[in-house]
């Protein structure tokens, strides 16, 4: 949920200013200053606490309080916790690092006490010194910091009156609040972002249970790189301004989507109409404009209004009444910064106020204002979008490459006062993991869900360390800890877990270890023998002609180093029926 704007006194001085949101979207001390002074984490700065801030290690500090949410499960929710910190350290192009202080007293409220401490609320839903009511909440983050920006110290509070809470990530129908999730969400406020535009995002409102918020998006990473960039990276950007009749326009959502049709990046226009897109890879984009629903727009005819985003956004009149644009394509190279204006046309658009969740039933319509989720390879589903406004003879469609998306069927009343589109679509193996936009297009008129369909990975790689998380939860309490690591050996046997997942081995347990050798080929002058390698280890190859009886295992070769993850040694020797690795010290 929303960051607090506390002002604080500091080094002696009262320090005052007014926050914007913009730009993934992330908070502004001061949105007409050049250049932008978002909110974010100083580690060479000594106005924070060292407690808050580690001079050395230059990592921010957290602590947990010690009673977590539950006696039965506090193991699993302090560990969740660990895991969300880490998931947002491991972002790749980011520099900010986080380090645990240790555990803290149960907690009742935040204090201004040089600490930053993650807790779940269970006496009161009055928190911040009775100002902020927790109730319809899953969690609050409260933030302090200086004029420039810098922070000082952020405390992230969790409902634990109103909702239930789970760590099991095989448990995809527990309808309660995932603890990743959720904490994922507010370390994205910890860290100086404010809610996103992009639907299926994890810093936005999301459904209960695991849902889209699980996991960073792109639009997450890009902040990060931004906001805690690794400096010997370049990224590119799109800057602009929106208008409308010559004027600004304020309020605006602009999306831009990579070559595949996933979300980039997601922001709003300032009050001057400017926006700002940061942290994008060299590559081709489309950029398009749309508009919120209006803010008095009540839930069953809106899908996203301007105070989901935030609340000084609702209060600042933004404009809701233009046209959403078709996308404007562009090809960014490496460090390049692209000035992208856009004009948008006066009217009352077409919305999306709901989605329906992905089915293998036709017209069987339910009504979302969440995010949904498909895999790669997933055929025969149908899917739909609702709302008063939207009409037959428009086409629904879906953004990106490997979808094929069948005839639109237009139905009215299956959801009361709303019309429905709905179509059949088929997930290619091959999609490309991210998050898709919903699109109604009705001749030169669009309708946009943005980023509100995630095709979901079959491979989940949270903490962007190359290796199956699923492995990594199986055998660890805190699945993003060091000793699970791709390249760690936690049971000293001298395979790394990489290698172990490959073969199918317990990677904590050294007597659990075995070679893979994946095909034994004869060619024209002998055998090609391939297995799966851990790089940088080296294997003598064995061959025998028979399995049993006197025969003895000889040699084959010299011992090879490993220099890929699949190696291929050729056996010229006639005889050998049988063969055998051995790991080499």
């Amino acid at each position: 949920m929303r960051v607090d704007r506390v002002l604080v006194l500091c080094l002696a001085v009262l320090i005052a200013g007014v926050i914007e949101n913009r730009a993934f979207v992330f908070y502004l001390v001061n949105p007409n200053t050049v250049p932008l002074a978002p909110l974010r984490w100083n580690v060479n700065s000594t106005a924070a606490h060292t407690n808050v801030v580690d001079r050395v290690t230059k990592k921010v500090r957290y602590f947990i309080a010690s009673d977590a949410y539950s006696a039965a499960n506090k193991t699993n929710e302090i560990n969740a916790i660990r895991a969300s910190f880490d998931q947002w350290s491991s972002v790749p192009g980011s520099k900010l690092q986080f380090e645990e202080g240790g555990f803290v007293g149960p907690q009742n409220d935040t204090l201004v006490d040089n600490t930053n401490v993650v807790f779940w609320a269970k006496k009161s839903l009055m928190v911040n010194g009775g100002t902020v009511n927790l109730s319809g909440l899953h969690g609050w983050t409260s933030t302090y910091y200086t004029v420039d920006g810098t922070m000082l110290e952020s405390d992230i509070i969790l409902n634990g009156i109103q909702y239930q809470w789970f760590t099991d990530f095989n448990n995809s129908s527990n309808q309660a609040q995932f603890v990743e999730s959720v904490v994922l969400h507010e370390i994205g406020h910890f860290l100086g972002l404010d809610h996103t535009p992009a639907g299926g995002a994890t810093v936005v409102n999301g459904p209960n249970g695991i849902g889209t918020q699980a996991g960073l998006s792109a639009d997450e990473v890009a902040a990060m790189r931004y906001l805690y960039p690794d400096t010997s990276l370049k990224w590119a950007s799109i800057h602009g301004k929106v208008t409308k009749s010559g004027a600004a326009v304020y309020g605006a959502m602009v999306i831009v989507d990579d070559s595949a049709g996933n979300i980039a990046g997601a922001t709003v226009t300032r009050l001057t109409g400017d926006y700002d897109v940061f942290s994008l890879p060299a590559g081709t984009y489309r950029l398009r404009v749309s508009p919120f629903d209006p803010p008095t727009a009540p839930n069953s005819s809106s899908l996203m209004r301007p105070g989901e985003i935030n609340v000084d956004l609702q209060l600042g009149n933004p404009d809701t009444s233009f046209l959403p644009t078709a996308n404007l394509t562009m090809t960014l190279t490496n460090g390049e910064s692209r000035v992208q204006n856009v004009n948008v046309t006066s009217g009352t658009p077409s919305r999306i106020a709901s989605l329906s969740r992905p089915t293998e039933f036709k017209g069987l319509i339910s009504q979302l204002r969440t995010a949904v989720s498909v895999s790669p390879g997933q055929s025969n589903l149908y899917v739909a979008v609702s709302s008063p406004t939207l009409q037959s003879g428009s086409t629904l469609q879906i953004s990106g490459t490997g979808l094929t998306v069948g005839p639109t069927t237009f139905y009215t009343g299956k959801i009361a006062g709303q019309n429905t589109l709905e179509a059949l679509v088929q997930v290619s193996s091959n999609a490309t993991p991210g998050l898709r936009t919903f699109i109604v297009n009705n001749g030169a008129n669009f309708a946009y869900a943005n980023g509100f369909l995630e095709i979901a990975s079959l491979v989940p790689d949270f903490n962007f360390d190359g290796l199956d998380d699923r492995f990594q939860r199986q055998y660890w309490p805190r699945w993003t800890a060091p000793e699970a690591a791709p390249g760690a050996d936690p049971d000293q046997d001298h395979f790394s877990n990489a290698y172990e997942f490959a073969t199918g081995s317990n990677p904590t347990n050294s007597a659990s270890f075995s070679f893979l050798i994946e095909s034994v080929e004869e060619q024209r002058f002998g055998f090609d023998v391939t297995w799966k390698a851990d790089v940088g280890k080296k294997y003598q190859l064995y061959g025998r002609p028979a399995f049993g009886g006197a025969s003895a295992w000889q040699t084959i070769g010299a011992p090879v180093t490993a220099t890929n993850s699949t190696m291929v040694i050729t056996d010229r020797r006639a005889t050998t029926k049988f063969y055998r690795l051995q790991l080499v010290p």
